[in-house]
């Protein structure tokens, strides 16, 4: 079991997504080795709505840095305007989750596709 970071505030990570594009950025986590947890996280258009418009396929890909991707399909199902999002880190164990730290946050904004 990994030792749980003492996460005070989330990062903030305000993004821009082309509708109809595939999206896909690195982040890195300098101070903190991640290996052990896993990463979840969704774009909804408020952040009280219950349901997302798009999930997160997110990967790590180092001891530090994970891999955010939105494919071409999802980005264009989300609407052309601002949008909210967040990504949570948890340990989990048995199908169990343990431990949850909400550790980016932010707006994105969608640019129209005009090609479709």
């Amino acid at each position: 079991m990994p030792d749980y970071p003492q996460i005070q505030k989330a990062g903030k990570w305000d993004i821009t997504i082309q509708q109809g594009s595939t999206f896909s950025r690195s982040v890195t986590f300098p101070d903190l080795d991640i290996s052990e947890f896993e990463f979840r996280g969704m774009v909804k258009r408020l952040h009280k709505d219950r349901s997302a418009l798009a999930t997160w396929d997110i990967e790590v890909v180092a001891n530090n840095e994970i891999e955010c991707t939105l494919t071409h399909v999802q980005t264009a199902a989300l609407p052309a305007e601002q949008l909210v999002h967040d990504i949570e880190m948890f340990y989990s164990s048995a199908n169990t989750v343990l431990w949850v730290g909400r550790v980016l946050e932010g707006k994105v904004k969608v640019t129209a596709e005009v090609t479709k």
